[in-house]
């Protein structure tokens, strides 16, 4: 005799209830699979790669060794401590390798229709971004990116006719807590939603179709241009934000209509920072206080997760967590690569990134094909679950005969006990109930059990009309919810709208009061400006008349100066007439003396005969003849220094002019300059005035606009 079935405290644990009756789960557990084998959902533990950099060249210049060493090739060893993780890549790793055991084995899960994630996480400096893009272009230095690209489209071009496939790209980055599109940088601040599966995703973000691998590079080029970059003391190019590249690629069956799809993220994490290694200031330093702020959050998530802790989960602690919530413990396949660096002078940072993939190695994801399935297929696996149902109904009305039969003392042969490898209720032996009470006992329970299908049927059918009235209602829910959260973000865009409006209002209403006081100091500049005009023109009007009284006695002087010359050329003729009449008399007087006062006149060592009162005369009249000349010689230079004097005051005369026409032209410039600016100020007046009566219009129309809907 079996004795009579006493449940432990444990034991009662592993009991499930199906109504009033408590079941064992024991033997129910070898017939499990009939009600999971149609389930989709596969568990799955995150894959973890170490990645160790070779020295560079400024560690080897400032002596720092290398401490780390590979036991295996899934080990690591820093210290006295060694780390295993799925695969641990050393520094003579080339690029193909790395991605052959890293990324290759996630592209044939996104095609299968899985979701994928491959991020890289370590300390700045450590070959995060070189793992991640490498260079573009080089077949052997380009990084996983490139990589996965090429062999998306190498697979895509080698599939079926049948299948239709499409594939979309988007590109943003983390940059201060903030969501920033690399593909379009007008879009900062994205907002994070979720779908009707509550899986998060960014809103707004670009989804850029592509066609090629060089259409996918030439993106990657744009959105590398744009995402911000700095210069520190340990990386010349460090990344400022964390990029995330999204490939998105759905495949339809023409034939079968069965769509996949399947989702790849390549996170490029923005590496921890110390400030006293990277001497970073100002907004370096701010950017590096979010970029610990966030990774922090990520290591809160990752140690939540590998605790076991069922409960809250911190992914809303930051934007990071929050895009990665599907990869991390949700539906994805997930690979994280830790990257090092095994320099001494960053031992202790190399050391906790080994701990932060020690403890990412233990989250389990669960992970199911993203499939739409047709109506008939929908049918077929309704009616295989119910089959597997009905079968399990059978079965546990005979584990329940059986279980009374236990409790009421009676003896179960092995025979006639229900075995748990029985495909199907039918298949299973009837058990045997000994006297009419209990046969009477079985029929009721075949008939309530007949009564409970039929009811089970008819709720399954409700519950199915339900189920699709409830999807139609989660749906329109959720498309008034995001109506309701566009008409919010709608209305906040336009408070934010109508506030710098107002703020400009006020900030126009500065500007025209000080536009407004420089026309009236304009206007004075402009009455003070027209006073000079007038005081100049005044002063012009007197140079022109000094200028003409000048003139005429420059002309009076030149005049007084021509008729000196005439009186000179008068005198030098007379003198002229004056010494050809004294020769003419010499000569007379010479013919009346004769030949012999000639001689006597002329010889110099000859003894002088003349007469005494010949003598005297001609000594009077060439004495006479003398004093004319220095007196006309005398009156010549006198006419030549009034001559002079004259030719001095001509030219002072017109240097003074020229001047006075310089000034002249002066001032007409200044005239017209004067007069152009005051043109200009009345056009600036103009425009100003019109600038106000636009913005006193807009201002009514934004007044009218927020009254409406108060009155409402």
């Amino acid at each position: 005799r079996r004795p009579p079935l006493r449940l432990t405290e444990t034991e009662r644990d592993k009991c499930s209830t199906v109504g009033a009756q408590a079941v064992c789960a024991e033997p129910f557990a070898t017939l499990w699979p009939l009600c999971t084998r149609w389930t989709m959902t596969d568990t799955c533990r995150i894959q973890v790669v170490c990645r160790v950099r070779p020295l560079n060249a400024k560690e080897e210049s400032n002596g720092s060794s290398f401490v780390m060493s590979f036991p295996s090739t899934n080990s690591v060893a820093s210290g006295n401590k060694t780390f295993q993780y799925d695969h641990v890549l050393s520094p003579a790793c080339t690029q193909a390798y790395v991605y052959q055991n890293a990324a290759k084995p996630l592209v044939k899960d996104v095609l299968s229709g899985y979701n994928a994630t491959i991020f890289a996480y370590g300390q700045t400096a450590s070959g995060k971004t070189h793992t991640m893009e490498g260079v573009l272009g080089d077949a052997e230095l380009q990084g996983i990116i490139p990589r996965i690209v090429e062999e998306v489209f190498e697979h895509i071009y080698s599939m079926e006719d049948s299948l239709e496939v499409q594939i979309k790209i988007s590109y943003f980055e983390i940059y201060m807590d903030k969501i920033r599109d690399l593909l379009d940088v007008t879009k900062f601040n994205l907002p994070i939603g979720e779908n009707k599966n509550k899986v998060p995703y960014v809103k707004g973000a670009t989804e850029q179709f592509v066609t090629s691998p060089e259409e996918v590079f030439a993106l990657i080029e744009e959105a590398k241009s744009n995402r911000h970059v700095s210069v520190t003391n340990m990386n010349a190019h460090s990344s400022r934000s964390h990029a995330v590249f999204l490939i998105c690629i759905k495949q339809e069956n023409k034939e079968t209509r069965k769509t996949l799809t399947g989702k790849l993220y390549l996170v490029d994490l923005a590496g921890s920072e110390k400030v006293g290694k990277t001497n970073a200031q100002g907004l370096t330093l701010e950017e590096a206080k979010m970029i610990n702020k966030s990774l922090l959050s990520l290591s809160n998530v990752i140690s939540a997760l590998a605790e076991g802790n069922k409960g809250f989960i911190p992914y809303r602690d930051s934007k990071l967590t929050r895009v990665l919530q599907e990869s991390l413990g949700g539906n994805a396949r997930t690979t994280l690569i830790i990257c090092c660096s095994p320099s001494s002078y960053n031992e202790a940072e190399s050391k906790s990134t080994l701990q932060f993939g020690n403890r990412a190695k233990t989250i389990k994801n669960k992970v199911a094909v993203n499939v739409e399935l047709t109506a008939e297929e929908w049918r077929r696996r309704f009616e295989r679950e119910r089959e597997a149902r009905l079968q399990l109904q059978g079965l546990l009305g005979q584990c329940q005969a059986e279980l009374r039969r236990w409790r009421a003392g009676e003896a179960v042969s092995e025979a006639e006990q229900v075995s748990g490898s029985s495909p199907s209720a039918a298949a299973l032996p009837a058990p045997l109930v000994p006297g009419a009470e209990a046969l009477s006992d079985v029929q009721a329970f075949a008939e309530e059990r007949a009564k409970l299908c039929r009811q089970m049927d008819e709720k399954d059918e409700e519950l199915h009309m339900q189920a699709g009235l409830v999807e139609q209602l989660t749906m329109k829910v959720s498309e008034l919810e995001e109506k309701l959260d566009n008409s919010q973000q709608e209305n906040m865009d336009l408070n934010k709208q109508i506030a710098i409006i107002e703020q400009e209002l006020v900030n126009s209403q500065d500007e025209v009061h000080e536009v407004m006081q420089a026309l009236e100091e304009l206007a004075v500049s402009y009455d003070t400006k027209d006073r000079d005009i007038g005081s100049v023109q005044e002063e012009k009007q007197a140079l022109l008349d000094e200028l003409d009284q000048l003139q005429g006695s420059v002309d009076a002087q030149a005049r007084e100066l021509n008729q000196l010359r005439e009186n000179s050329q008068c005198e030098k003729r007379r003198s002229k007439e004056l010494v050809s009449s004294l020769f003419r008399e010499l000569n007379e007087v010479g013919s009346v003396l004769g030949g012999r006062l000639e001689d006597r006149l002329f010889l110099l060592g000859g003894s002088l005969d003349l007469l005494e009162e010949d003598f005297t005369r001609a000594k009077i009249h060439l004495s006479n003849m003398r004093c004319e000349a220095r007196t006309l010689m005398e009156q010549r230079k006198i006419l030549e220094q009034s001559e002079r004097e004259a030719k001095e005051f001509a030219q002072d005369t017109a240097r003074e002019l020229s001047s006075c026409k310089q000034r002249l032209s002066q001032f007409e410039a200044q005239n017209s300059s004067l007069v152009a600016s005051l043109r200009g100020s009345e056009a600036h007046k103009a425009e100003l005035e019109g600038t106000l009566e636009a913005l006193n219009t807009q201002l009514e129309a934004l007044r009218s606009i927020e009254e409406g809907p108060s009155k409402g």
